[in-house]
């Protein structure tokens, strides 16, 4: 290798910030020796943040110098940061170390706080340099130029020791602040948005030198782990053009004749199957029969779900017959339960995607589509963000179920409450009661397969003690006559009636 190169591979050698999701979104971290920015209003969390990355870095064996300038009293700082999971008290003063630059800066101007910053890092011999209250040094620079020279220097020294630094800056009315945003290596920021009568927060990587990174805003929240950031679905999975071949792995049978004779067998690796009815028409029950068909077939199954319990669960599939109580002990079903309270959709995407990927799941079933969609704050996201997860789980072989509720209750039709979903489903089954003469009949058909030409027969399916079955038989043709009478005289038959003379 030669001095150019072994100059170029220093200059992108990556220093990893630590916070959960940010490396992901930077494509490995900072860069060693950068000056970066962390722009955000008052309560966005950049304090927090950089905290954070300096307990990363002594974690992982370096040392860190944390400046501040005109903001809070180191003690109080410290004792907001004990509840934090990452916060290490024997590493302050050991290898962190908090110093105050504000009395160099009010006496000797940037060129003496650019002095004593070069001496903190030689002595405490720092990898990482933090500067909080950046705003506070533009504000007292005499002009826009002396601020470009200060950046300036400061950028070479860092290169020159291999120190990465952030700079920690709030909202500013000054024209300094331009000075700031241009000459850094890049720029992180932080945001604050009121969503209804709730609160996100966001992170966006607007500039980035060196490397490209997950464009856009990625949702953040702030717990005892301090920063915890999810990049957007659609940006970071669903991209593998990788598909398995149907023909290397038996179908995901239901073990029910009428419908995996519809299915031709069951269900193929890698496709996504959306069970759609009405409240109670049994939704919940098919998908938990599906993962016990998988569990006795050795296969491993995850349920995830919003709206029933574990223990809602158990009663559910052992009140007709399923072993679901020895599955879930055997390891074969795992259960995750997620209360649709709040929580961030990529979160949600990003702990299913790790239980498949942890369990070797071969059945996945998504008890609830609304519980995913509601927990999207910006619903013009639906379609990517189910796209992109779609596409993973069929590029990890998985076969899946999703179940929603239809609003039409009338007529066999693909209806779902999310309408870009439908494009990407290979399966679609419907579920649906029929009153016939004062009695109720459970109907199920299968409304569009990729894999093979579609099953027009309607089925006849029960559920009772002795489990979930689906008829192999047509209904007799007195249901078939009651029902197609029932379709002509629905508004959305109508409708297509209407069009069809036009």
């Amino acid at each position: 290798m030669s001095d150019d190169d072994e100059l170029t591979a220093a200059k992108l050698l990556r220093v990893p910030t630590g916070l959960h999701g940010l490396d992901t979104i930077l494509h490995g971290g900072l860069f060693r020796g950068g000056v970066y920015v962390v722009h955000a209003r008052p309560g966005s969390g950049k304090t927090i943040l950089g905290n954070q990355v300096c307990f990363g870095h002594v974690a992982a064996g370096g040392r860190a110098l944390f400046v501040t300038l005109l903001t809070e009293s180191h003690s109080r700082m410290l004792a907001q940061l004990e509840n934090m999971s990452f916060f290490d008290p024997p590493a302050v003063g050991a290898t962190l170390s908090y110093v105050s630059g504000y009395q160099t800066l009010e006496k000797e101007g940037l060129a003496g706080l650019l002095v004593l910053l070069r001496r903190l890092v030689r002595d405490c011999k720092a990898t990482c340099l933090v500067i909080d209250g950046v705003v506070t040094a533009g504000a007292m620079s005499e002009s826009e130029l002396e601020i470009k020279k200060f950046i300036h220097e400061l950028q070479v020294y860092a290169e020159l020791v291999g120190c990465t630094t952030l700079l920690l800056t709030g909202e500013s009315q000054t024209g300094q602040q331009y000075a700031f945003r241009t000459m850094v290596d890049g720029l992180i920021e932080l945001h604050l948005d009121a969503a209804g009568m709730e609160a996100s927060r966001s992170l966006e990587v607007t500039k980035f030198r060196g490397s490209t990174v997950l464009m856009g805003r990625h949702l953040f929240e702030i717990t005892s782990a301090g920063l915890t950031i999810y990049p957007r679905t659609e940006a970071a999975f669903g991209r593998s053009p990788d598909r398995p071949d149907p023909r290397d792995t038996r179908p995901a049978a239901f073990g029910m004749e009428g419908l995996d004779m519809a299915l031709g067998g069951g269900l193929r690796a890698g496709s996504t199957t959306m069970v759609l009815g009405m409240p109670g028409s049994g939704k919940t029950l098919l998908g938990l029969s599906w993962l016990a068909a998988g569990a006795a077939a050795q296969e491993q199954g995850l349920y995830f779900g919003f709206f029933e319990t574990p223990s809602d669960l158990l009663r559910k599939a052992e009140g007709i017959g399923l072993p679901w109580g020895d599955a879930i002990a055997s390891g074969r079903i795992e259960v995750v339960w997620e209360p649709p309270l709040g929580v961030i959709a990529d979160r949600l995407a990003e702990k299913l995607l790790a239980a498949v990927s942890r369990r070797h799941v071969r059945r996945l079933f998504i008890d609830g589509l609304a519980g995913l969609s509601d927990a999207l704050i910006n619903t013009r996201r639906s379609r990517r963000f189910f796209s992109a997860l779609c596409n993973e789980l069929r590029s990890r072989g998985v076969a899946t179920i999703l179940s929603d509720e239809t609003r039409s209750l009338r007529e066999f039709e693909v209806d779902t409450s999310d309408e870009g979903l439908t494009a990407m489903l290979d399966n679609v089954i419907s579920l649906r009661h029929v009153e016939i003469a004062s009695r109720r009949s459970k109907l199920a058909a299968v409304l569009k397969t990729r894999e093979k030409a579609g099953d027009e027969t309607v089925h006849g399916y029960s559920i009772g003690p002795r489990g979930f079955t689906v008829s192999t038989a047509r209904p007799d043709d007195r249901y078939v006559e009651e029902l197609q009478r029932e379709e002509k005289a629905s508004p959305v038959a109508k409708k297509r009636s209407k069009r069809r003379r036009r």
